[in-house]
């Protein structure tokens, strides 16, 4: 669950120019006090007018992230089930990166706060290619963004959220 915090964070888009959505890969290495090291992919698309957006991670395992204005799904298909809880249970990963992109200076680093964690994200022109953090249990988590598109055109089917029949779901 505290991987989940580290990706939830990308969803609202309140950007100095006209910005509409967002797309990236992403690669999410998280280090322990210990020095253990996990390493995450994936890519991930938000949009600003909608508030939605929609985490897809593909290794090491596979796992699916949808955010709207309200809560958030996981749905964990190595699990066989779907996670359902309220947004304000979650830092919404999107909503630190848009406020860095209102805030930010090209070829710079924008200090963002929320829930109490420090974000720091890395520019290059105008867009943000890491978020680098240290969450709730102390770990270090770097996020490197790349593939990075703004304003592209978005299948809004990407966001419809389908939890299989057989799955276990899970309200918290």
């Amino acid at each position: 669950m505290r991987f989940l915090l580290i990706f939830i964070i990308m969803c609202k888009v309140v950007f100095a120019t006209e910005i509409k959505n967002i797309s990236s890969d992403f690669t999410q290495i998280v280090t322990s006090n210990e020095n253990m090291t996990l390493l995450y992919k994936g890519n991930f698309v938000a949009t600003k007018n909608d508030n939605l957006a929609f985490w897809n991670y593909t290794e090491p395992l596979k796992k699916q992230i949808f955010f709207s204005k309200v809560k958030v799904v996981i749905i964990e298909p190595d699990l066989e089930q779907a996670i359902v809880t309220s947004l304000d249970q979650i830092t919404d990963l999107s909503s630190v990166l848009n406020e860095a992109l209102s805030k930010k200076k090209i070829d710079e680093i924008v200090e963002i706060e929320i829930m109490d964690i420090k974000y720091y994200i890395s520019f290059k022109g105008d867009l943000p290619i890491k978020i680098t953090y240290k969450d709730e249990l102390e770990n270090s988590v770097v996020i490197e963004l790349y593939n990075t598109v703004l304003n592209q055109s978005i299948d809004s089917g990407v966001f419809d959220i389908k939890i299989p029949q057989n799955y276990d779901i899970i309200n918290y």
